[in-house]
């Protein structure tokens, strides 16, 4: 009936058209009278009002989103704290009273870390926040620009306005023998901490050293004030930066993990990013709200050459896509969730620098371009034979040895030392030098009863020159 209808229609309009008269067409009429209106006009003005309405309650929008999504404040607040909260408790991270870290620079992101933290422990949410967070701030005014510590005063301050323990620490530190005693060799470790870097000549070798030493240290103040959890204020942009450096590193097979919600640094130590589904536009908005101060750090990539490194890079590639395309971030890391490497591609041996897995084609085993690479390590290792390595033998005399570092680095910690010209010892700290011995102890039992030991079948078909 509906064919035979539309035939009849379509037969009477052409009887007019033939006439003569004019037949305006009924799919695209706009208005009354039968006046034509364009589709571009109307699609325009339909924007203009999803614009400026929140899609939420109707009313007033103030914060745009994206193109089409507008929210008011009190929207946007609820919207913040759904998908913050209910990221971190479908994994059930956090228990009521638990201490927790919160790793503060002063920049956007961790400003708004602490802020999150503070309102949902005291506004009146329906389910408040029950845990005693501590600030860390970590002066890096030796590796980065040294108006960095001019800001330490003001971010105390805001700590202490929050009621929230401050507790500071530097960057150099990471090479005491302990926090304890952190004062009095802070000359020594910073010799070590500048040694290390002046031999890095890579501006994207620089950058990721000094993420896997600050994680380290990160961790040891975690360990020293009895706390397990680490939380930092990474968003969906910095995730999705991370990614692709990542990769570019040489360390595409972490990136499912460096782009979870949480992440284990190994001794019962994990680090939680809680804003990995929130882009910065909205940490920028939600910060505006609160009147958030920030006092972010100063990096050498400030103003320069957008090759000047890989995050360097990445990040511009990153913002640029996502001004046009805002969902590209939260794309990133969702399909970054997706990969994931398969279980005998790693090995049961870790990095003795980043603490990551080996995978089963480096262990024991250097590619072309690794085999030149020089960095020694001085390691005291113990006298006797039947020591397994795990314990700490403190009764018992060690020998001093030097040992060449790469073999005992995954593949993208190899990659670091790529652009060294010289052969250069490096100085280790405490937890380094304890995963080297072990390391290296249990390697020299393992050729002891070489010869007694079964060959595994994957191990015919790994290439030694990959």
């Amino acid at each position: 009936l509906k064919k035979t209808g539309m035939e009849d229609e379509k037969k009477e309009e052409d009887v007019l058209e033939s006439k003569g008269v004019e037949v305006v067409d009924r799919i695209k009429v706009r208005g009354k009278e039968g006046e034509r209106k364009p589709v571009s006009e109307t699609k325009e003005k339909s924007s203009k009002r999803s614009m400026y309405v929140c899609n939420r309650c109707r009313g007033k929008s103030q914060f745009l989103m994206r193109k089409l999504e507008g929210y008011c404040e009190e929207c946007f607040l609820a919207r913040f704290s759904r998908k913050v909260r209910s990221d971190m408790g479908k994994h059930k991270l956090i228990n009521q009273h638990e201490k927790l870290l919160l790793a503060y620079s002063g920049g956007n992101r961790s400003s708004c870390l602490i802020t999150f933290v503070h309102n949902a422990m005291h506004l009146n949410s329906h389910r408040p926040f029950r845990v005693n967070p501590s600030v860390c701030f970590i002066d890096e005014s030796v590796v980065l620009s040294p108006d960095n510590i001019n800001h330490v005063d003001k971010l105390k301050s805001i700590a202490e306005e929050k009621n929230f323990p401050f507790i500071m620490a530097k960057l150099e530190d990471t090479f005491a023998s302990s926090l304890e005693c952190a004062e009095e060799e802070r000359e020594s470790s910073k010799e070590k901490l500048s040694s290390v870097f002046s031999h890095i000549k890579s501006q994207s070798a620089k950058d990721e050293m000094l993420r896997i030493l600050r994680e380290q240290l990160l961790s040891r103040i975690a360990k020293q004030h009895d706390m397990e959890k680490i939380l930092v204020g990474d968003t969906s942009t910095t995730l999705a930066v991370r990614c692709l450096t990542l990769m570019s590193h040489g360390r595409g097979a972490l990136i499912n993990d460096a782009t979870g919600v949480v992440r284990s640094v190994g001794e019962g130590i994990s680090i939680i990013t809680p804003f990995r589904f929130v882009s910065s536009r909205e940490v920028a908005f939600y910060n505006a709200v609160f009147h958030v101060n920030s006092y972010p750090r100063r990096f050498k990539s400030f103003g320069a050459h957008p090759t000047f490194s890989y995050e360097h890079l990445t990040g511009r590639f990153i913002a640029n896509l996502e001004a046009g395309f805002p969902a590209t971030t939260s794309a990133v890391v969702r399909t970054a969730q997706k990969i994931k490497p398969e279980d005998t591609v790693a090995s049961t041996n870790k990095c003795v620098l980043c603490r990551q897995q080996v995978e089963r084609r480096d262990d024991g085993a250097l590619a072309k371009h690794h085999k030149n690479l020089q960095v020694f390590v001085n390691v005291a290792l113990a006298k006797q034979s039947s020591c397994c390595g795990s314990c700490e033998c403190e009764g018992t005399s060690r020998d001093c040895k030097e040992a060449n570092l790469i073999p005992l680095l995954c593949y993208g910690c190899r990659n670091l030392f790529l652009k060294t010209t010289t052969s250069f010892t490096m100085p280790v700290f405490s937890e380094m030098d304890a995963r080297i011995r072990k390391r290296m102890t249990r390697m020299e039992m393992k050729d002891q009863v070489k010869e007694f030991l079964l060959e595994d079948d994957n191990d015919d078909n790994i290439d030694n020159d990959s």
